[in-house]
C-alpha cells in the first residue's frame, strides 16, 4: 500500500513538472518563430544556424517531456480490454505517421482481432513503425510488418532495412534516454514505452540486428483467457 501510493505521488509530480515545463518551453518555440519571421531583424548565416539549432532543442525537449508524461502513465491508467482488429489498427497508424517518400511499409500477411486495450496497442506498434521508418537511411527504405501465430502467444514483427543497431546496444537501447541516434531529435524513449507496455501485457520483445543491414525487433503477447 504505501509502495502504491509513492508511486501514485510520483506521477502526480511527474504530471505537475511536466505541465511547469510545456509552458515555457511552448513560450520560447514561439519567440523563437516570431524572430525568424521577423523581416526586419537581420541575421547572419550564423546567426540563423544558431536559431535552427535553438529550435531542435526546444522540439527535443518538448519531445522528452510528452515521453516522460507517456511513461508515468503507463502504470496509473487501467487496460480497458476489447476485441480490437489490428488491421485497422495498422491502417490508422500509416495514415497518421510521416512517410517519407524514399520508404515503402509492406504488411506481410492478415492480422487477427485480438483481446487487448486499443489504445496501448496502437501505441506500440505506432512507436516501433515510427522507430523503423526513421532509421531507414537505403535509397530504398523498406519496412515490413509480420504476425505469426502460435498457440499461446501472439507475436509480430517489424523489420526495417536502415543502420542496424550495435550488438551492444541491443539491450540498452530499451533503457530511457538511450538513443544509438546521433539524430538532434532523438529522445531515447520511444523504445522504453514499448518494453513497458509489453512488459504490463506479460510479454516480451528482442530483435536482431547488424550494423548497415537494418533491424527487425520482434515480440509477443500471450493470448487472454483463451482468447485470439
Amino acid at each position: 500500500m504505501k509502495l502504491e501510493k509513492q508511486n501514485e505521488s510520483l506521477n502526480d509530480y511527474a504530471h505537475m513538472v511536466s505541465h511547469d515545463l510545456k509552458s515555457p518551453l511552448r513560450s520560447i518555440h514561439t519567440l523563437i518563430s516570431w524572430i525568424k519571421d521577423e523581416k526586419d531583424m537581420l541575421f547572419s548565416e550564423n546567426g540563423k544556424k544558431y536559431m535552427d539549432m535553438i529550435m531542435v532543442k526546444v522540439e527535443k525537449m518538448d519531445n522528452l517531456i510528452e515521453g516522460v508524461l507517456a511513461i508515468s502513465k503507463l502504470d496509473t491508467m487501467d487496460y480497458k480490454y476489447q476485441e480490437v482488429d489490428l488491421n485497422e489498427i495498422l491502417t490508422i497508424i500509416l495514415a497518421i505517421i510521416h512517410i517519407p517518400s524514399h520508404v515503402t511499409i509492406k504488411i506481410t500477411n492478415t492480422f487477427p482481432t485480438i483481446y487487448t486495450d486499443k489504445y496501448r496497442i496502437q501505441q506500440l506498434f505506432q512507436n516501433l513503425i515510427i522507430n523503423a521508418v526513421n532509421y531507414s537511411n537505403k535509397e530504398e527504405g523498406k519496412v515490413i510488418i509480420t504476425y505469426y501465430d502460435s498457440a499461446d502467444f501472439h507475436t509480430f514483427s517489424v523489420e526495417d532495412n536502415g543502420i542496424g543497431i550495435d550488438k551492444s546496444y541491443h539491450e540498452k537501447i530499451f533503457t530511457i534516454f538511450e538513443s544509438y541516434s546521433d539524430d538532434a531529435k532523438s529522445s531515447g524513449i520511444g523504445l522504453s514505452i514499448v518494453k513497458k507496455i509489453i512488459e504490463n501485457y506479460k510479454g516480451d520483445i528482442w530483435l536482431e540486428s547488424e550494423l548497415g543491414k537494418g533491424s527487425i525487433f520482434y515480440f509477443k503477447i500471450p493470448k487472454v483467457n483463451g482468447r485470439t
